[in-house]
């Protein structure tokens, strides 16, 4: 069977041959620099006895075996880096593939550092060199040249052997059951369809008014529903100042609207968008709870976090992460330190919850009581811990 796939008999053809694999690596090329859903380009896959290019932009393709194989649950998807490939084909199908298996996160798992990369996971396991020369091509442009398939086929060519060297560390040190934890994240809709109205706390607002950070709450949340409406980058909709400062003013006409220096140039004001954001402004209103729930939130952040005890569970979690041989992204990310320096046991973080718990999150909770300390092992040049049981 060739390699390129570019009719749907071709697809149908190999996907019955997929069908009968335990396991297969995919990778997909597309591009999101000026849409909210990343355009689909290609499709790279692989059965350990043929890599094979799959073009979704070819005149009558149809994925639909394609997506069926990624359904089937006696097929086991390899992916690196598997998000953004997988939300892809979530947005494609409203289905997410399983089961998965997603070799960066392994590499985490078992100690390779942080987001390691797909070159660097193939020469530590399989002692070869590839480069990453094309990978800023237009992969939406028609034909491809035979140097970017080559590239795109070399993405999923090693990632079966690489795999089987993994899963072979994974079970020595007994951390299988870890990666089904996190591969639970992945096969989770919600990992994809976050909650539109908490999409505002990613946002940095000076304030302490229920109203105002309301306001944003709305006006976050319509912005990322007008972005998907328009398939359009968020920021290219309105920036992030620009929703804060109408959080502030709160303008109830199009005049006010005008005035303001976000809105003074652009086409917002000058269409039904302009008026949809006044009347969004216009029907805020807040109930007695969530005024509560503002305020508590806005005495939250006012509370002072102790930044040497962050500093102290930064140099545990080096610690930790040195001695159980895992990345610290993976254990606790450094904006989760702050919030166990501040919450303790109450923190809703992963680090207090699962293996995270029983390797730093038990840990953490020891330090900041005083039960356990830190010193500098001028031997072994790193951090130890000394107050344990």
């Amino acid at each position: 069977m060739e390699c390129y796939i570019d009719t749907k008999e071709k697809l149908d053809g190999l996907c019955r041959t997929l069908m009968a694999r335990k396991v297969i690596a995919v990778d997909t090329e597309f591009i999101r620099e000026k849409t909210y859903w990343p355009q689909l380009c290609l499709i790279q896959v692989s059965d350990g006895e043929g890599d094979y290019c799959i073009d979704p932009l070819a005149p009558g393709m149809d994925l639909s075996s394609f997506s069926e194989v990624l359904a089937c649950p006696d097929v086991l998807k390899l992916f690196h880096a598997a998000r953004q490939d997988i939300e892809i084909f979530f947005h494609i199908n409203h289905k997410i593939p399983s089961p998965v298996f997603d070799t960066q996160v392994a590499g985490m798992v078992i100690g390779l550092g942080d987001s390691v990369s797909y070159q660097s996971i193939v020469n530590i396991f399989l002692h070869v060199q590839i480069t990453k020369e094309m990978r800023f091509s237009d992969w939406s442009k028609r034909p491809l040249s035979e140097a970017q398939i080559k590239y795109a086929l070399n993405d999923v060519h090693y990632l079966i052997p690489a795999y089987e060297k993994i899963r072979a560390v994974l079970e020595k040190k007994n951390r299988a059951s870890w990666m089904k934890d996190e591969m639970q994240i992945l096969l989770n809709p919600e990992t994809y369809a976050p909650d539109l109205m908490q999409l505002w706390r990613k946002i940095k607002i000076n304030t302490k008014k229920p109203l105002v950070l309301k306001t944003l709450q709305v006006l976050t949340a319509w912005r990322e529903m007008d972005a998907q409406r328009a398939d359009k980058p968020r920021r290219s909709m309105l920036k992030d100042d620009t929703l804060i400062e109408l959080a502030m003013a709160r303008p109830t006409s199009m005049e006010a609207l005008k005035s303001l220096r976000g809105m003074s140039s652009g086409h917002f004001p000058k269409n039904a968008r302009g008026q949809e954001i006044v009347d969004l402004i216009k029907n805020v209103s807040l109930t007695p709870k969530e005024e509560k729930e503002f305020l508590l939130l806005t005495e939250q952040k006012k509370k002072k976090v102790c930044h040497g005890c962050v500093e102290a569970l930064r140099l545990l979690l080096e610690s930790v992460s040195e001695t159980e041989q895992v990345a610290p992204k993976i254990i606790c990310h450094a904006e989760d330190l702050e919030k166990i320096a501040a919450e303790g046991k109450n923190a809703d973080v992963p680090a207090m919850k699962g293996w995270r718990f029983d390797i730093f999150g038990r840990h953490a909770l020891e330090l900041i009581e005083g039960k356990i300390g830190l010193f500098f092992d001028p031997v072994g040049q790193k951090m130890k811990i000394t107050g344990k049981s």
